[in-house]
C-alpha cells in the first residue's frame, strides 16, 4: 500500500508487513469525540459486527459514528493513521483505497475484526457493481485494544 498526502507532503506505505509515514503528519481538526469514535462511510455495522462485539467497544465507551457527521475535508485513513480516531469500519469496501487502515492495522499490531473466521479478509475475491470493484464484507479496526 502506498497513500501520497501531496498537500501535506506526508506519505503512508505499508510493505511486507512493514508500515512507514515518511514526512510530517498533518495537524487535523477532529470533534472532541473522536479518540471515542469508530467511523464509517456507509452501511449498517450493527447488521454486520456481532453483538458480543458491539457490546464491548460500549463497554469501552466506543461510538460507532457515521463520516458525515463527523467531520468534513478529511478523511478515515489520515485520522486512524494519525491515531485521532479509535477505529474505522469498511462494509463491502472498494479495491482501491478499502484496506488502507486493514494494511495499517495489520502492520501496526492493532485490533482487527472481520467477518472471516481467520480475522483476514479474503483480498482475492474481487467483486463487481455498478459502483465498482470492491470486496464483500466487513472489517472494523481500532487504535486501541479493548479493555
Amino acid at each position: 500500500m502506498f497513500i501520497h498526502f501531496p498537500a501535506w507532503n506526508w506519505t503512508l506505505k505499508v510493505a511486507r508487513g512493514e508500515y512507514v509515514a515518511v514526512g510530517t503528519a498533518p495537524k487535523l481538526p477532529v470533534l472532541d469525540e473522536a479518540e471515542k469514535s469508530i467511523i464509517y462511510w456507509s452501511g449498517a455495522p450493527e447488521s454486520y459486527v456481532s453483538a458480543e462485539l458491539l457490546s464491548a467497544l460500549e463497554i469501552n465507551g466506543l461510538t460507532l459514528r457515521r463520516m458525515s457527521s463527523f467531520a468534513i475535508g478529511v478523511g478515515t485513513i489520515e485520522l486512524f493513521a494519525t491515531n485521532k480516531i479509535a477505529g474505522v469500519y469498511y462494509e463491502n469496501m472498494n479495491v482501491y483505497d478499502g484496506c488502507a487502515e486493514y494494511a495499517i492495522a495489520s502492520s501496526r499490531g492493532q485490533p482487527l475484526y472481520s467477518d472471516v473466521g481467520s480475522g483476514t479478509l479474503r483480498l482475492s475475491d474481487i467483486r463487481s457493481s455498478q459502483k465498482g470493484l470492491y470486496y464483500p464484507g466487513y472489517y472494523l479496526v481500532l487504535t486501541r485494544p479493548l479493555k
